[in-house]
């Protein structure tokens, strides 16, 4: 897996998720969520257009940035899931609880305005 991060501005970011999030590199994942979010930034988009599988660790990792969003009043959106990680947050059922628009202009609109 490789993670990509944009700073946008001092309070918005896009973190792109590129290859296969599991057990091995969500550890790396959580790591960053965490540190972006101690650093100030409140709007965090998610681009994972090129993520092409997740486990059960990557959903974890995905739950931490939820919950440090919420402690630090931050919003977020995804936006290119591909069939297989739409399908393991939806099995996992923490789908309703992303906020998942179908292109980076929508996602954008939606946080970062």
């Amino acid at each position: 897996m490789e993670i990509s991060i944009e700073k946008v501005s001092n309070v918005n970011i896009i973190i792109s998720i590129i290859g296969q999030l599991d057990m091995y590199s969500a550890g790396e994942l959580r790591k960053e969520f965490t540190t972006c979010v101690e650093d100030g930034a409140k709007n965090v988009l998610l681009d994972c257009s090129q993520m092409d599988y997740i486990d059960s660790s990557g959903v974890g990792a995905f739950i931490l940035l939820l919950q440090l969003l919420k402690n630090h009043s931050g919003s977020h959106a995804l936006f290119g899931l591909n069939e297989l990680p739409t399908k393991v947050f939806t099995m996992s059922n923490i789908i309703r609880l992303l906020h998942v628009f179908p292109d980076k202009s929508q996602a954008e609109r939606a946080i970062f305005s």
